[in-house]
């Protein structure tokens, strides 16, 4: 008979086999132990080695059968491009993609296969196939077609956060469900109507009396901007403004303004996914989901709070209206989650960067700035509130606006497209799941419609009349083109006209310091935006006037 019990021998548990056998018994020696102890440590080494080896030769076959897919896959779509069946463009490396593509302005490579190969040619993208359109007359062909409106899986999709769920990046019938809603509602509690106006009214008041308040000062014109387009939209969403001071606004502003400088539609995450795991882009990405979480966290709690005092008798904005809808829901398609999501892609609009790059561009072309101003002084005077329907008295203002749209091209790729099936376009046969990039920066720069394209000149935009040409001006696409152009563009157009025209109605915009002008260089992202820069304003209008006081003194209303 035996048993066995265990002995700490130096720092390690060595086995002692105990024999009993009536009265006699004895130990085996340590050394024993030890020859054991050993030939047990040599077993499960021999072992471990086994596994090992056994695995790496798994992995080494998984990663040759993706290797082979991922090549047969490319010799496919290498055979359709040397037949002629795909565009033409950059001879593609396997796995790769194509070589020489600069990863932080991209746009710019993209520019120059785009006048080497014209406006549709395709490249890969590690090994994914993607068509550029870098013609705006094939650009708004391609996406009025239903079948290029789906959305490739892009940087976002991984955060963790349901991204996919919301209108920008949702494809489908969820996108047409949402869509539909979406513009429904805005046009029902604000787009399209004189309320609307109300609101950028009471937001351009507050925003000429804050500038009013500097004293000729330099400020930082970022938060002003976003303070009042965000309360824009706040109203149209929550029937509520934030103070320019609130801690959530103030990170709401900050993180959205951080996510259009961090994720880039044609970022390198976009093309290989997979070094999100990898250093140094592991630590960005993270940061990236944190910022998404706390942004939808705030979100979220003020639609709690709004529910509070929900009344579907008695509809206010967006949130009731959505409510009202998620009552009857069916489909699973109006979520808690999607109204998150919905309110988040409301809220990041590029207006607040348009008036960022508008202030520079009047900061470095003075002179255009002037005749902007005596435009106004001449169709509007220093009394009126303007309003956009004064558009047509201010053709010059109006190009301005255009020409800064095209020069700054804040947007340089639309958001991307997909194939949802195989599509004959221009003579060739583009696959299904195939990315479709608008190539907007060289749309807006191409030589056959911009003379001196790199030259900031509004007079270009007015015909011999001295109205504007919108047969040119319709040819510059900041808000895109087609079935999935941004449902915001009215509102947006709208507020950017007033804004501007009023800031230059009461005041003149000058540099920081005298006789230095900010740099012009964009920070790249998935929007380009200006660099930090300080500006003063310089009233030019009497210190008592306001809007509020205008509106008061307009006549009434004819009665109908």
């Amino acid at each position: 008979m035996f048993c066995f019990r265990s002995l700490l021998s130096t720092g390690r548990f060595l086995p002692a086999v105990i024999f009993e056998d009536q009265e006699e018994r004895f130990l085996l020696s340590n050394t024993s132990c030890r020859i054991i102890a050993g030939a047990t440590d040599r077993l499960f080494f021999d072992g471990l080695v086994t596994f090992s080896i056994l695995f790496l030769e798994v992995l080494a076959f998984v990663c040759l059968l993706i290797i082979g897919a991922l090549s047969y896959q490319y010799l496919l779509i290498l055979k359709q491009r040397l037949a002629g069946k795909l565009p033409p463009g950059p001879f593609p490396l396997p796995l790769i993609g194509t070589a020489g593509i600069d990863h932080t302005q991209p746009f710019r490579t993209f520019e120059r296969f785009a006048e080497k190969y014209g406006g549709l040619y395709s490249c890969f993208l590690g090994s994914d196939l993607t068509v550029v359109i870098a013609d705006i007359h094939l650009l708004r062909k391609a996406f009025r077609d239903i079948r290029f409106a789906g959305r490739p899986r892009v940087t976002d999709h991984y955060l963790g956060v349901k991204v996919e769920n919301g209108p920008v990046l949702s494809e489908g019938v969820l996108w047409k469900e949402q869509r539909h809603f979406s513009i429904q509602a805005l046009r029902e509690f604000g787009f399209g109507r004189a309320l609307v106006e109300d609101y950028i009214h009471l937001e351009i008041g507050n925003a000429l009396q804050a500038f009013r308040e500097t004293k000729g000062k330099p400020i930082d014109n970022r938060m002003f901007f976003a303070n009042a387009f965000g309360n824009i939209i706040s109203y149209l969403l929550f029937s509520t403004d934030f103070q320019s001071n609130d801690p959530r606004f103030v990170e709401c502003a900050d993180i959205i303004a951080v996510n259009f400088q961090e994720l880039g539609n044609a970022s390198t995450l976009d093309f290989y996914p997979w070094l999100r795991f990898f250093p140094p882009f592991k630590r960005g990405f993270q940061n990236t989901q944190n910022r998404f979480e706390i942004i939808f966290k705030i979100l979220d709690d003020l639609i709690v709070q709004h529910k509070d005092t929900f009344d579907p008798e008695h509809p206010r904005d967006y949130i009731d209206a959505f409510l009202i809808v998620q009552q009857t829901d069916k489909g699973g398609i109006f979520t808690g989650e999607q109204l998150v999501r919905n309110v988040y892609d409301l809220y990041a609009q590029s207006t607040t960067i348009f008036l960022q790059w508008a202030m520079l561009y009047m900061i470095k072309y003075p002179e255009v700035q002037r005749k902007v101003q005596s435009e106004i002084d001449d169709a509007i005077g220093s009394e009126k509130v303007i309003t956009y329907g004064d558009k047509v008295q201010l053709p010059y203002t109006d190009a301005t606006i255009q020409e800064i749209f095209r020069c700054a091209n804040f947007g340089p790729f639309l958001m991307p497209h997909k194939t949802t099936e195989s599509v004959d376009f221009e003579g060739y046969r583009i696959p299904k799941d195939t990315t479709v990039f608008g190539l907007s920066w060289y749309c807006m720069r191409d030589p056959k419609l911009w003379t001196e394209r790199d030259t900031f000149r509004p007079e270009r935009l007015l015909d011999e009349s001295g109205r504007v040409d919108h047969s040119l001006a319709e040819n510059i696409t900041p808000f895109s083109v087609g079935k999935r152009a941004c449902p915001g563009e009215g509102l947006a157009r709208h507020e950017i006209f007033v804004f501007f025209a009023s800031i230059l109605q009461h005041f003149t915009v000058v540099a920081e310091h005298d006789n230095f002008i900010p740099s012009m260089q964009p920070i790249d992202g998935e929007a380009l935006t200006p660099h930090d820069y300080r500006m003063r304003v310089l009233p030019r209008t009497a210190p008592e006037w306001s809007v509020k006081r205008a509106l008061s003194d307009k006549p009434p209303e004819p009665s109908t």
